[in-house]
């Protein structure tokens, strides 16, 4: 590897079975309580009234021995415009363990992105 560059990592779907490793990492990478951290995330992604058990939470960064180094989480909402409903998805814990940046951040900033086809994407910040 040359200076400055960062370890390969794999870009994988987090699925709900990885609730538990996902807290960890967003707690580790936020400086948040897990507690606090496993309450927030899930109500917002679990107990999401709009969230479809076949969709996967997000998206995330795998390292060679299968750590989880980043994640983009995809939290369904349901959009109201003048007398039309319709679903969008809304990016949120958009985290990349610093040794990962370099190669991952991008990478999975256009896996969330690529859900446009699908639905209307809804971000307010990208940390």
């Amino acid at each position: 590897m040359k200076p400055g560059e960062s370890p390969a990592a794999t870009l994988v779907a987090i699925p709900e079975s990885d609730i538990v490793e996902l807290v960890k990492f967003v707690a580790a990478q936020s400086g948040h309580e897990p507690a606090g951290v496993e309450s927030h995330l899930r109500w917002f992604l679990l107990d999401n009234p709009c969230a479809r058990p076949s969709d996967p939470l997000g998206c995330g960064l795998r390292s060679p021995q299968g750590e989880l180094v980043g994640c983009i989480l995809q939290v369904p909402q349901t959009f109201r415009f003048q007398r039309q409903t319709f679903p969008v998805v809304w990016s949120s814990c958009f985290y990349v363990d610093r040794r990962f940046r370099r190669n991952g951040g991008l990478v999975i900033f256009f896996r969330f992105s690529e859900l446009c086809g699908k639905w209307p994407l809804f971000a307010n910040s990208a940390n």
